[in-house]
């Protein structure tokens, strides 16, 4: 039986689910939901408590490749240009590469946002770039979404595209449905 509301199989392990109250709310503890309470606490106990790791650059997006390598993106300025730039752990964020420039981006008032890593093992980047002179959020001053992505061995990366025109004050994580399609609540 999977979940009603996440679609998630039964057999998932109950560790992996968020503690308690998710677990509660939608049934993953293999039933209906509001059932099985106390295997779905006890499954909670069972997560460890955070490790702190290796330092990183705040401002950085996140995504775990298939090999458990982590990569971080992030946005420096480095000789008067914005560039995109890239970090990388090969022991889950104990320690990091120095940082490796990848692309310049055009223009100024760029700040990194949320990154996807697709099915075809591309990177998709979700930029913040800060738009007007004025002091007000969405009066004379705006914050556009912008979406770059990488060849699916992050070799390469295109041209920086606006995809929203607006006033956005954050960007939470993109996910790609089953049939390709990207979405950035």
């Amino acid at each position: 039986m999977a979940c009603t509301i996440c679609n998630a199989p039964a057999s998932l392990p109950k560790a992996l689910l968020l503690a308690g109250a998710l677990a509660l709310a939608c049934g993953a503890a293999g039933g209906e939901p509001g059932r099985d309470a106390e295997a779905t606490v006890a499954a909670s106990k069972a997560i460890r408590p955070p490790i702190a790791r290796g330092s990183v650059d705040s401002g950085s997006a996140l995504v775990v490749l298939p090999g458990g390598a982590w990569e971080v993106f992030l946005v420096k300025t480095m000789e008067g240009a914005a560039r995109l730039c890239r970090r990388r752990s090969d022991d889950a964020g104990l320690s990091w590469s120095k940082i490796e420039s990848l692309r310049e981006l055009p223009g100024e008032g760029w700040s990194a946002g949320t990154a996807l890593l697709d099915g075809a093992g591309g990177v998709h980047l979700f930029l913040l770039r800060a738009r007007g002179e004025g002091q007000t959020p969405g009066v004379d001053r705006y914050q556009d979404i912008w979406h770059v992505r990488s060849t699916p061995g992050r070799t390469q990366w295109g041209e920086p595209r606006r995809i929203f025109e607006g006033c956005v004050d954050s960007l939470r994580n993109g996910v790609q449905l089953p049939a390709g399609r990207l979405v950035l609540p």
